[in-house]
């Protein structure tokens, strides 16, 4: 008696128990403005819950716990849909498929978890949409650098090239501890007796050629009998080398950039000096 008397009612969301006074003269319209943000709360609470439920997979008990939270995601919406009337058909995957870059297996075997998850998904009620960044992008580069210098000793042995860190970023690399796909190209470069020494297998740290003691590429990477001219080249480089290398950290040149099409090669930009641009 008493809301009639002030012309007004209760709204009570059920989603979070708030209580709202609303006049009756405005209560349709109100209604509507409450149940919309009734919806875009849910629906972010939800996102947020499932992007918080989605881990990479690595290997096989990952991917068997990926496959598990598929089906509890999946039981997740359903029942939401179904108590709160939310409509939605799409669930954003997270943040995508893994890339291994520090490993031996061969690249194609980067893209069976794609084939497993579209197993996974293949009788879904909904359609499952997937950031494929670098998942795509890593073995669509590879970066080649020169061996410029060999030094150090039986204990500790160091090749310079002629990139560095500035050049090379791997996504999850820690301080050169981890080590990428590199193929060792001998050059037939003569250098005199540069290098000379270093034959059989052994252990190098591999060094970029910017003035700090930060440009440690590689802190273990085993070669057998490197000379100066040989080409170290780096796999799986096209995510994050190319937009997120510090290319222009102390005016190193920038790399040239080269295109290859299955048939011929283009240069899609020559290698640049950044002085220029700093200056």
């Amino acid at each position: 008696p008493k809301d009639i008397e002030k012309n007004q009612c209760v709204v009570v969301r059920r989603d979070t128990r708030e209580k709202l006074f609303v006049s009756l003269d405005e209560l349709n319209d109100k209604l509507a403005e409450i149940l919309d943000t009734m919806h875009d709360d849910m629906l972010a609470r939800a996102k947020k819950f499932l992007s918080e439920h989605i881990n990479d997979a690595h290997d096989y008990d990952e991917f068997k716990k990926i496959a598990e939270e598929i089906s509890f995601i999946e039981d997740f919406c359903t029942k939401l849909q179904k108590e709160t009337g939310t409509n939605f058909k799409s669930i954003e995957y997270g943040p995508g498929l893994s890339y291994e870059y520090f490993s031996n297996q061969e690249q194609s075997d980067n893209f069976c978890e794609l084939e497993e998850f579209s197993k996974l998904i293949a009788n879904s009620n909904y359609d499952y949409v997937i950031e494929l960044g670098r998942y795509i992008a890593s073995p669509c580069g590879k970066y080649i650098t020169k061996i410029m210098d060999i030094k150090g000793d039986e204990k500790s042995r160091y090749i310079i090239i002629d990139g560095g860190i500035n050049h090379i970023n791997y996504y999850g690399q820690m301080m050169g501890m981890k080590n990428p796909n590199v193929q060792h190209i001998k050059s037939g470069f003569n250098a005199g007796n540069a290098g000379e020494e270093n034959t059989g297998t052994a252990d190098y740290t591999i060094a970029g050629s910017l003035c700090t003691t930060a440009d440690i590429v590689l802190r273990k990477l085993t070669l057998t009998s490197p000379k100066i001219g040989d080409l170290l080249v780096f796999s799986d480089i096209g995510a994050y080398s190319v937009t997120e290398g510090i290319y222009l950290f102390l005016s190193h040149p920038l790399p040239a950039v080269v295109m290859y099409d299955g048939k011929n090669y283009s240069i899609l930009r020559k290698s640049q000096e950044t002085y220029i641009i700093n200056a």
